[in-house]
């Protein structure tokens, strides 16, 4: 027999195979575009997993960093004036502080002024040179109260010696510049 009979004999076995084949084809055809995106998507995948675990570090890691924020606030308010403190209330708060640790260690205040402002990001510098005169032991109790929170910063100091007094205590001439930071407004 030749084949196209043959074929012909066996036309409702073939045309239903013939009509899966080719619908198994289109598929196929239709399915690879999809294939590819797929499988370009799990190399995406892979490429990202490390930045995805950090991420979910992070997402784990959210409470102990907001202890340690909390933390950084504390300190923060230790060292610094609150935001909404104005500037020359700032400074005659300042001013007044001062004068009261000069006075409460022995010191004598020969001069206090305040210097301008140096604005920064996040934390603004109130600056104030002061003049001050006596011996070593009031300094050093003077310079021990300026850790009191909000603390103030020592940027310069400036020792001069200065006449020993009669009973034979030395005097020294100090010119200091204590810094106060505030926090900037958010």
């Amino acid at each position: 027999m030749n084949p196209p009979a043959q074929a012909h004999r066996y036309r409702h076995v073939l045309a239903p195979l013939v009509t899966v084949l080719v619908l198994a084809l289109c598929a196929l055809a239709l399915a690879l575009p999809y294939l590819f995106k797929y499988q370009g998507y799990q190399q995406d995948m892979q490429k990202q997993a490390p930045r995805i675990q950090r991420l979910l570090g992070l997402a784990d890691a959210g409470p102990a960093l907001a202890e340690r924020e909390q933390a950084y606030q504390a300190a923060l308010d230790a060292l610094a004036f609150p935001p909404d403190k104005e500037g020359e209330a700032l400074h005659n708060e300042l001013s007044t502080r001062l004068r009261q640790a000069v006075n409460g260690s022995g010191l004598t205040v020969t001069s206090l002024s305040p210097l301008p402002n140096k604005p920064q990001e996040g934390l603004e510098r109130y600056p104030v040179s002061l003049s001050v005169s006596g011996n070593l032991a009031q300094l050093q109790n003077f310079l021990a109260t300026l850790h009191q929170p909000p603390r103030l910063l020592v940027d310069s100091m400036t020792i001069r010696q200065g006449r020993p007094t009669p009973d034979g205590a030395q005097i020294v001439n100090v010119e200091i510049t204590i810094v106060a930071l505030r926090r900037s407004q958010v």
